[in-house]
Order: C-alpha cells, then sequence, then structure tokens
C-alpha cells in the first residue's frame, strides 16, 4: 500500500473486497468523517484497525451505544440458538465480543451502558473467565481502562480463537446479512481467528460450559428439533438462502461421499483376495 495513497481509497477497496454494500453507501455519502487515523480504537493495531473502526463509526455522532449491546445480543441468541454440530465452535466468539464490547463502551465513555453490559451478559463467561471478568467489572471509565491491567492486556493483544472453515463462515455470513458492522469491526480488529481444516468438534471447555447450562438455562434441543424450529419460525439462526443448511448438507454429503470410496475400495481388495485364492 503506497504512503501517499489516500485513506478513503483504501476503505473503499476494503468494504468492496469484503462486499459491504450498504456501508460502502453510506461512507461515499458521509462527508463529515473524522479521519481514520484519529478514529483508531486500538492505535497500535495501524491502519487495519482504523479501517474496521471506520466501518463501525463513519458517522460517529450518530453512533448509539445500544447498538453494541444490541448487536451482541443479537449474537448471543443466534450461537445460542445455532445447529448442536456447530454451536461448540461458535460460542468460542462470544467471549471476546463481550470483552471488546464492554472497552468499546468504556472508552466512548458510555459508562452506565457498560455497567449494564457488564450486568446483563457478564454472568455468561463466569464459568471459563470469572477472574478476568470480575475485572472489567470495575472498568466503567476511560482512565480505569488505561490503569487497570486486564484491560490494557485485552487492549494490547487480540484474543485467539481457532474453528473449522464451515464454522466461520457461518459467523461472517451470519453478520454480515444481519448488518452487525460493529460486531465485524470487533471481529477484524481484536480476535485472531485460527481456521483449521476438518469437521466441527467440540471444546471441552465449550461442552462443559453447555453441559452447566450458563446462557440458556436450559438443556440443548436436538439438531433435528432446532432445525424444524428455525425453519418454520424463521428464526436468526437461518441464514440468508439457509446457509446453515446448505452447509450441514453438503457437510454430511462429503461424509457420505468419504465412506462410499471406503466401502468401494474395501470391496475392491476383498474381490482381489478371491481372484488370488482361486489361482
Amino acid at each position: 500500500m503506497s504512503a501517499e495513497e489516500p485513506l478513503d481509497r483504501i476503505v473503499l477497496r476494503y468494504l468492496q473486497k469484503r462486499g459491504y454494500k450498504d456501508a460502502e453507501k453510506a461512507f461515499l455519502k458521509e462527508s463529515k468523517s473524522q479521519k481514520l487515523t484519529e478514529m483508531a480504537l486500538v492505535p497500535h493495531l495501524g491502519p487495519d484497525a482504523a479501517i474496521s473502526d471506520h466501518i463501525l463509526y463513519y458517522n460517529e455522532e450518530d453512533a448509539d451505544p445500544n447498538s453494541l449491546v444490541q448487536g451482541y445480543r443479537l449474537l448471543r441468541d443466534w450461537v445460542n440458538h445455532s445447529l448442536d454440530m456447530y454451536k461448540p465452535e461458535l460460542m468460542r466468539v462470544l467471549w471476546p465480543m463481550f470483552v471488546y464490547c464492554h472497552l468499546e463502551l468504556v472508552n466512548r465513555d458510555e459508562g452506565h451502558v457498560a455497567r449494564e453490559f457488564h450486568r446483563r451478559f457478564g454472568p455468561d463467561h463466569l464459568l471459563l473467565h470469572e477472574e478476568d471478568v470480575r475485572a472489567l467489572a470495575g472498568v466503567a471509565a476511560p482512565a480505569h481502562a488505561e490503569s487497570d491491567a486486564t484491560a490494557r492486556k485485552f487492549r494490547d493483544n487480540r484474543i485467539p480463537i481457532s474453528c473449522c472453515q464451515y464454522t466461520f463462515d457461518l459467523l461472517v455470513k451470519y453478520l454480515h446479512h444481519a448488518n452487525q458492522m460493529a460486531l465485524l469491526a470487533v471481529l477484524n480488529a481484536h480476535i485472531s481467528v485460527t481456521v483449521v481444516k476438518g469437521d466441527p468438534a467440540p471444546h471441552t471447555d465449550e461442552a462443559e460450559l453447555s453441559a452447566k447450562q450458563v446462557i440458556t438455562g436450559v438443556g440443548p434441543p436436538s439438531r433435528i428439533d432446532k432445525f424444524n424450529a428455525k425453519y418454520d419460525q424463521g428464526r436468526w439462526g437461518v441464514l440468508e438462502d439457509s446457509v446453515e443448511v446448505l452447509a450441514l448438507d453438503e457437510f454430511e454429503e462429503e461424509k457420505l461421499r468419504e465412506e462410499r470410496r471406503a466401502a468401494g475400495a474395501k470391496s475392491d481388495g476383498a474381490e482381489g483376495g478371491e481372484e488370488g485364492g482361486e489361482e
């Protein structure tokens, strides 16, 4: 990237590459934006963070802090009602989203909203992150974020998570189609996602979290029940063009193809053995 290239062009290329059509139009219309270098929530992350933040705050004068709270609530609800095979991996994103939504509210000097956000959603994460949750409860003003060791730890580092390609695609498509620009910015700027090969698999911590019913207070329904509920009622869990269903079908079809190939190879081997015996 050229040092002389205007940052507005960089932003436009970023929006076009990611397919954020609505944000691109809004950016083009916006004439009172701050400079991107002045808008970075995490200055040390450089231009990428500034670009992400601009997606969220292209019109900061009209920004509503409650959009972060509402966005997190919708994401939490979507994850909690996602298909059983993807839910354990999707749950991993809720902790970093909680952390950085809280810290962003604090950075915007919305202490009252930050406290209410923490009171409402903090208990979800006590099982796995009790020490950090309790520390963040005391961070409610920009000065606190500067002096608190826990806040600095999260400010200076991205939280790592891992998931399979199917899960990552579902997450990004949900955030995009639900117009969750605030959380897309958080994902891009503050979460380090490692996409691993293979099938979605439950992690011990996530399985324990689900078993203890921390988020919902009810046991997880079966995959069939969840699919029927989503398909009939049009819940948030089903994305545009039934992304989850298509991904599930593709996943299971690939499994079936592998089983058929294995069965064919086994059959060919058995026939070869019989011919050898006849000779």
